[in-house]
């Protein structure tokens, strides 16, 4: 018993040595504008696709760190934000981004960056903070751009188009 006991305390301590990483530099992507279609209905989860978008990675990067020393590049907070202070977000029962490879036809279910689930048992509002998954976001980060989509699942109609406001950041790691 004794063995076990030590052999799990020791697994333990071992596995938990490469948690133990430094943040090298954060990712801000603070505007990324959308405008969102009136009358959209709730039947099949509309896209919002943006090509091209910039990763501005050599902006990021510390003096003297090339991108082939980054290990994980992973999401840590993000917000959407309506800019039209009249509508709230009620209509929203989910709301996926993805980033995927430049000129892509659509990204993958497994490219989910940050995410959001049961809007339509909360009191709506004019901002939602979204959870960070646990993607290593490297292998599109480190390139000039990349392709955003922001998958709207919805529970009602769109009012009317609504300007929004997309915030994203990631951390780097070595």
């Amino acid at each position: 018993m004794r063995i076990f006991v030590l052999f799990f305390c020791l697994l333990t301590v071992f596995s938990c040595r490469s948690d133990r990483r430094l943040v090298s530099f954060f990712m801000y992507y603070p505007n990324i504008r959308l405008n969102i279609p009136s009358g959209l209905s709730g039947i099949l989860p509309r896209v919002y696709s943006l090509d091209l978008v910039p990763s501005n990675i050599k902006n990021f990067l510390p003096a003297g760190l090339d991108t082939a020393l980054i290990t994980r590049i992973e999401p840590v907070s993000a917000r959407l934000v309506t800019l039209d202070e009249s509508i709230s977000f009620y209509w929203l029962r989910e709301l996926s981004i993805r980033i995927c490879q430049d000129k892509s036809l659509t990204c993958q279910t497994a490219e989910e960056v940050f995410y959001q689930n049961e809007l339509a048992l909360r009191r709506p509002a004019l901002e939602i903070d979204l959870f960070p998954t646990l993607i290593n976001a490297r292998k599109h980060l480190v390139k000039n751009s990349f392709k955003l989509e922001v998958w709207f699942y919805l529970q009602d109609i769109t009012p009317r188009e609504i300007p929004a406001r997309l915030e994203m950041e990631f951390a780097a790691y070595q």
